[in-house]
């Protein structure tokens, strides 16, 4: 624990940004624990919720760490009979980040404002419109994690809330068949992130029609609580299950530091509408995302399934 200080002391001085791969090192260093960070100072405060906080008597400095809020599934693309052919999966949106500010100046019995950053919702599926459907509509953003009020020089605290899936694409419509093209999952960029690439994120959604792709997983996340956290499965194509031209899954919503993110939604298969919204993340793995929506298939006009919604940010202040 000696050298937490001086890891703190290698972040931005912020207004606010943070340096993500050192808030990655700071958290390996007391375990990848969170109650870990109770030792650093004594005492801690989780907002789940948004509300307020007094600057206790005698405090002059606290830290913060926390996540916005995780971005929502894209909806699956829809599908018109008229076109034989079926749509892609949603993509599973992205995860935020969970990080650690610098230690910040604060002024005794000031009133701190915290709003925590809510849960992007899912997209809604796409239609059944001649020629031939159209595009989910991509997953909302997460909104972000924000502290406000302070006395002295900083003006906000801001953990960023994560993108959203994008919605699964109807396929082309030409005289020769195409695959809809896949939908990418979201990708949540930290704010400072040095190495430049991206982190927390969502399955791509499976494309559709004859060997119609399934959802891809999310990537398996490190658990603020010690351990690893497995990604979020994709859904299954309904060429997988029912042959023929099936939709495509949905992609795996990312999983978050505190939990796993939502499973993408089964693609239709080519005999009926079966296909599945992508599921939610669970309230309480906070900063999670929604999975993708199944995609349509061509038998029938199918409507694309939503994405699922994400899980909200969080807030602790350690002093």
């Amino acid at each position: 624990m000696a050298d937490i200080p001086g890891n703190i002391a290698k972040m931005n001085d912020i207004e606010i940004a943070f340096d993500a791969s050192v808030s990655e090192q700071l958290m390996n260093k007391i375990g990848a624990n969170i109650n870990a960070l109770v030792d650093l100072a004594g005492n801690i405060e989780v907002f789940t919720a948004s509300g307020t906080w007094t600057v206790p008597e005698n405090v002059e400095r606290v830290y913060f760490a926390g996540c916005g809020g995780g971005g929502g599934g894209g909806g699956g693309g829809g599908a018109n009979a008229a076109d034989n052919r079926s749509s892609g999966g949603g993509a599973g949106g992205a995860g935020a980040a969970f990080m650690l500010s610098a230690p910040v100046n604060v002024v005794p019995t000031t009133i701190l404002t915290v709003t925590i950053g809510a849960g992007g919702t899912g997209g809604a599926g796409g239609g059944t419109s001649a020629p031939s459907g159209t595009n989910g509509f991509t997953g909302n953003n997460g909104a972000s994690t924000t502290v406000t009020g302070f006395a002295g020089d900083v003006s906000t605290i801001l953990f960023p809330g994560a993108e959203g899936g994008e919605g699964g694409k109807a396929p082309q419509y030409t005289a020769s068949p195409l695959d809809s093209p896949l939908a990418a999952g979201g990708s949540q960029y930290i704010l400072t992130l040095r190495d430049g690439d991206p982190a927390w994120t969502g399955g791509d959604g499976g494309h559709g029609n004859a060997g119609g792709v399934d959802g891809s997983a999310a990537p398996t996340e490190t658990s603020i609580y010690g351990g690893t956290i497995a990604g979020a499965a994709g859904g299954i194509s309904g060429s997988q299950v029912g042959g023929g031209r099936g939709g495509g899954g949905g992609g795996g919503g990312a999983s978050s530091n505190f939990g796993i993110g939502g499973a993408g939604g089964r693609g239709c298969d080519n005999t009926s509408s079966n296909n599945t919204a992508g599921s939610n993340a669970t309230a309480t793995h906070y900063g999670a995302a929604g999975g993708g929506g199944g995609g349509g298939a061509e038998a029938a006009n199918v409507a694309g399934q939503p994405g699922g919604d994400a899980a909200p940010g969080v807030l602790y202040i350690i002093w």
